[in-house]
């Protein structure tokens, strides 16, 4: 049901009769739609997180290990129409403890994108960016991409948001800084210097 219905619009009455189970039997083992939400999302959000950080961990580069995430989030994401409406935390129809649980779900895979944009500063791959900022930057795409396709466009559109995700990161030929480095660059100008220096501030 979650898979094809936002979370608010779905009732416990349509979840037992799609199991073929009456309600009271239901509710026997989950009280609230809540709970039986939250189990269902909770084990799809820590399989998700758990593939991420297998697919970036045998990457050889950071740029395939992106590449690989974007992808097997987009195509998790794209399968269930309630995770993509809770997947910031924000969702107002779920109580504090659901919304909480979705957060620390969330943030190991935000983490895990952070951890590819950190190792592609250090390699030369990337230019110097907050890994942070990246990463929200990275879900957030990833989360419209998944809201806006079909599950036919999802492989095609993982590669195309990937290889612009990519782009927007490559160092472009010039040599890797650590975050946070707040020096010149010898070809910035000064007015450069100081917008370049309150972008990564």
């Amino acid at each position: 049901m979650f898979s094809e219905t936002a979370y608010s619009d779905v009732q416990m009455d349509d979840v037992a009769r799609a199991a073929g189970v009456a309600k009271p039997t239901l509710y026997r083992y989950f009280a609230t739609k809540e709970d039986l939400f939250l189990e269902g999302l909770d084990l799809m959000l820590e399989e998700l997180a758990i593939q991420t950080e297998a697919s970036t961990g045998s990457a050889t580069t950071a740029g395939e290990a992106l590449r690989a995430a974007v992808g097997i989030v987009l195509n998790t994401l794209g399968r269930c129409i309630a995770a993509i409406h809770a997947f910031d935390g924000n969702d107002t129809s779920l109580g504090d403890r659901g919304r909480a649980i979705i957060r620390e779900r969330v943030k190991r895979i935000r983490d895990t994108f952070a951890q590819v944009v950190t190792r592609g500063i250090q390699n030369g791959e990337f230019r110097s960016v907050d890994p942070l900022i990246a990463s929200l930057a990275i879900l957030g795409s990833v989360r419209m991409t998944a809201a806006n396709t079909t599950s036919e466009q999802h492989a095609a559109a993982a590669r195309a948001l990937a290889d612009l995700l990519h782009q927007g990161l490559a160092n472009g030929g010039r040599p890797a800084e650590a975050p946070g480095d707040n020096t010149q660059r010898r070809d910035d100008s000064p007015g450069e210097t100081k917008a370049r220096n309150l972008s990564e501030a």
